[in-house]
């Protein structure tokens, strides 16, 4: 056993001295490690997997607050303008009922001057 591991340890094999005191005890053999490289490379393709889909969310998280930033602008300056449409009209409506109210007073003055007219 001493002479495998001080053997594995000078040649730097990729299994290892574990990998061949296992061979040479349990029977374990390359199979074995084609599966355990398999599983280390699914291991590997899962991990850059969630990376990639972090990245995607925290992406899109920032674009969707980006449009709720933008939706939020866009309605702050409609109420902005509603408000100042609707005081416009109040203004409108101000001077109408002034207007108006001048014109009733105009025609009763005129009937009243047309009354004093005729009867002179």
């Amino acid at each position: 056993m001493k002479n495998l591991l001080v053997k594995n340890l000078a040649k730097g094999e990729k299994e290892g001295a574990a990998g061949e005191i296992l061979t040479e005890v349990f029977g374990v053999n390359d199979e074995v490690y084609q599966d355990i490289d398999g599983l280390q490379k699914n291991q590997q393709e899962i991990i850059q997997a969630s990376n990639h889909q972090a990245r995607f969310m925290v992406k899109m998280v920032s674009h969707i607050n980006e449009t709720e930033q933008k939706i939020a602008t866009r309605l702050r300056n409609f109420t902005q303008k509603l408000n100042q449409g609707l005081e416009a009209v109040q203004e409108m409506q101000k001077w109408y009922k002034a207007a108006n109210s001048n014109t009733i007073s105009m025609n009763i003055l005129h009937v009243q001057q047309r009354d004093v007219l005729r009867s002179a």
